[in-house]
């Protein structure tokens, strides 16, 4: 089930970013309110999106790291409330690369995992068992 616009815009002000790159929003408006089996355990549907950078700051201040998570940074994900991964939205770019943080982990500062969001959403859309739906989607955002 994908987020409406209005939904989308409510993720972008609590997260206080203005803009999106645009296959997350495309990402968002197929499934942002539900993503199916996608990843149980792992918050990624609009419930979550508008609260976890908040989540992610407190990590890093619970984990006392030095590294600050930067104003331009959206947050997608968060597993089991120890990891997280965000994209920065003001160097914009279509398809963004992707940092990874994983709590009590070397080193410091998030890592960056994946040079692409679009790479990250491949893998993560082809995990699931309706595989025709999301190979429709990467064919029309990708």
């Amino acid at each position: 089930i994908g987020c409406s616009d209005k939904q989308i815009a409510e993720i972008m002000k609590s997260q206080n970013v203005t803009q999106l790159p645009n296959i997350y929003w495309q990402y968002l408006k197929v499934m942002g309110v539900s993503a199916g089996d996608l990843y149980i355990g792992t918050d990624v549907t609009y419930r979550f999106l508008r609260h976890l950078k908040q989540f992610a700051r407190g990590l890093l201040v619970e984990d006392g790291r030095k590294f600050e998570l930067p104003d331009d940074t959206l947050v997608f994900l968060m597993h089991h409330g120890y990891q997280f991964m965000y994209f920065h939205t003001e160097e914009y770019e279509d398809d963004p690369p992707v940092f990874h943080y994983i709590q009590d982990q070397e080193p410091d500062e998030p890592q960056q995992k994946w040079a692409h969001l679009s790479e990250f959403l491949t893998i993560f859309i082809e995990e699931v068992s309706n595989l025709e739906t999301h190979i429709e989607f990467l064919s029309k955002y990708t």
